[in-house]
């Protein structure tokens, strides 16, 4: 990459230099087609707008590239004001230097499941004190009672977060969580030594996220795009770029050695207040 990237280059120049190699032109074209030249035009002004993310296109531009493929495959536009997917920048720990990632933000996720049009019902509640009256652990089925004035339901404790969703072909599935187990799910997934700051400012919202994903990580039909996405990290891990300084990360993944913002979701990558 070294010949191809060179100092004082902007953003845009980079990328088309990139770009314009055989192999990944080719990759672009035939996941983008006529759609190519305006997609990449809206990576280049996501990459200048953000002062973070220019720093690790410079350190890592590859990185970039393979969020694009990945955004592009998933047809999941790039962007805060979204809300669906973000391309963000991460400190490597190990490298000493900043990549990008690839993360879907919780209405991409809900966006992916409702393609599958597979779903009939989809969401997430917390659950008050006295609410629920029996829970089936084998096969998730939830007996709810629920406080029918909004107002005294505010006053109730939160007890815990039940998601659940029904398909079309009527097969239904919930799962519940009690708050110390979403607790105990967030110190053992954090990033760093302590709970961030997306936790303990919006635990509630953070809670019915995180259980509604776990719900549909584990049952919910899964996507062809999931599998092409996946493909792109062997695509780019097997392209032997010599110079790209670390593979990215799993798309659906931060690994502890990167550090991501108070502002980011890491259970879902959404950037909150937004």
């Amino acid at each position: 990459m070294a010949d191809i990237v060179k100092a004082n280059q902007s953003v845009s120049e980079t990328m088309h230099s990139l770009i314009a190699q055989p192999a990944i032109k080719s990759r672009f074209d035939e996941i983008l087609g006529r759609r190519a030249p305006q997609f990449i035009s809206s990576i280049i002004s996501i990459v200048n707008a953000d002062q973070n993310l220019s720093i690790a296109f410079k350190d890592n531009p590859m990185s970039v590239l393979q969020v694009a493929l990945k955004a592009a495959i998933y047809n999941l536009p790039l962007g805060n004001e979204l809300g669906l997917a973000y391309i963000l920048p991460f400190r490597n720990y190990k490298t000493n230097k900043s990549e990008a990632q690839f993360i879907i933000g919780y209405k991409g996720h809900i966006q992916l499941a409702l393609r599958t049009h597979k779903y009939k019902r989809l969401g997430a509640v917390d659950i008050r004190q006295g609410e629920l009256k029996s829970y089936d652990y084998l096969y998730g089925d939830a007996e709810i009672d629920w406080i029918k004035d909004p107002n005294e339901r505010a006053k109730a404790e939160i007890i815990g977060y039940l998601a659940g969703f029904r398909t079309v072909d009527g097969f239904e599935k919930q799962l519940f969580k009690t708050v110390a187990e979403i607790n105990e799910h967030e110190q053992k997934t954090r990033r760093g030594q302590y709970q961030s700051k997306t936790w303990k400012e919006n635990f509630d919202v953070m809670a019915r996220k995180t259980v509604l994903l776990m719900l549909l990580k584990t049952y919910a039909p899964k996507n062809p795009e999931d599998i092409a996405a996946a493909e792109i990290d062997d695509w780019f891990e097997g392209s032997n770029n010599d110079s790209d300084p670390s593979p990215a990360a799993p798309s659906n993944s931060m690994p502890p050695d990167f550090d991501v913002t108070d502002d980011v979701n890491p259970a879902t990558g959404e950037i909150i207040n937004a």
